[in-house]
């Protein structure tokens, strides 16, 4: 193919992802709650770093009607999740 490295590597990390799918999915609550936390923290600074913490206010003057849209989980998930 005649891609850049930058367009191998975008078209290539996906595919990195399938072996170990099921054993990120089943990883220990203890492991996936300390995951979660890190992520937590993470988002956390970025926000802070992009000063869009404590928005409320602002959402509220400038959007009418905010409204909260619920996907239901897909089927897929739901297994591994019980």
């Amino acid at each position: 193919a005649n891609d850049t490295d930058e367009q191998f590597i975008y078209k290539t990390r996906k595919k990195l992802w399938g072996p170990f799918k099921n054993r990120v999915w089943t990883l220990p609550e203890s492991t996936r709650s300390a995951i979660r936390g890190q992520l937590e923290e993470k988002f956390a600074f970025l926000f802070e770093q992009l000063n869009a913490v404590d928005t409320r206010d602002l959402v509220a003057k400038h959007v009418a009607n905010p409204t909260r849209i619920d996907k239901a989980q897909p089927e897929s998930l739901k297994a591994v999740a019980a």
